[in-house]
Parts: C-alpha cells; structure tokens; sequence
C-alpha cells in the first residue's frame, strides 16, 4: 500500500508544471469572468428593479405625505377640540363653584326667611293683640261713656 501512495505522489508532482497551471488559471479566470458578466447583469438588473421600486416608493412617499399632512390638519382641529373641552371644563368647574355659593347663600336666605318668620309672627301676634286690647278699650269707654251720661247727664265726644 505504501507503494502505491509514491507513484501517486510522483505523478502528481510531475503533473504540477507551469502549463498545468496556466490552464488551470485560465479556465478559473473563464469562470470568474463568466461569473462577473452574469454577477454584472443581475447587479444591472436589480439596480434597475430598485430604481423602478425607489419611484414607486417616491410615488408611495408623495401619497403618504398628502396623508400626513391631512392628519396634521385633523390633529389640528383636535387641539382647537381639545382645548375648547378644557376651556369648557373650566367653565362648568366655575359653574358648580358658583352654584355651590349660590346653595349656601340660598340656605343662608333660608335662614334669615325663617327669622324674618318669627319676628314677623311676632308683629303680626302683638298687633293684634293690640286690636284686641283696642276694642276692649273703646268698649270700656263705651261703656263708661254712657254710665257718665247716665249718672251725670254729661256726653262726651270727641270732635
């Protein structure tokens, strides 16, 4: 077995010359070169693919910024919507701050109505306590009126 190993060895090495190799390179340089004509194509080929993708992208790009565009306006009006929520807001916040002044001033009427109620229960009860005593005065002057007239023979009146 080693024999055989030798010649191999020894006609490998005398198969290695120049010309052996220059054949070798040449044909790898075909290759290559076939190769780069082909890798030249398909490079030219996609550069033309990725130019045609690269307008309608720019074509895609002009839409897109007409969108952008009409959602900034929209987003626009949303502030304007928003800020007149808020402005709103505050107002009802004032609103309820206002009405709960107004309830505590109305409890406060409330409560003077109720003592405007007893005093004017008051007044109304003394003066017609005063009528009452009023009649019962002009009665008894009546009364002593006519005994004066009667025991007396005098009349008293006033003009």
């Amino acid at each position: 077995m080693k024999k055989m190993k030798k010649r191999k060895v020894k006609k490998i090495a005398s198969d290695l010359s120049r010309d052996y190799f220059d054949k070798r390179f040449d044909k790898q340089d075909k290759r290559f070169n076939e190769h780069d004509k082909r890798f030249d194509k398909l490079t030219k080929a996609m550069t033309e693919g990725f130019r045609r993708h690269d307008k309608k992208f720019e074509e895609h790009d002009k839409r897109f910024d007409k969108q952008d565009k009409r959602f900034d306006e929209h987003d626009k009006r949303f502030d304007k919507q928003d800020k007149e929520i808020s402005d709103i807001k505050t107002g009802l916040f004032s609103v309820k701050y206002d009405l709960k002044e107004l309830s505590s001033t109305v409890a406060e009427i409330k409560d003077g109505q109720g003592e405007m109620m007893s005093l004017l229960d008051g007044y109304v009860k003394s003066n017609e306590d005063f009528k009452e005593e009023f009649y019962i005065m002009r009665t008894e002057v009546g009364e002593i009126k006519k005994v004066i007239k009667e025991k007396l023979g005098v009349e008293i009146s006033l003009i």
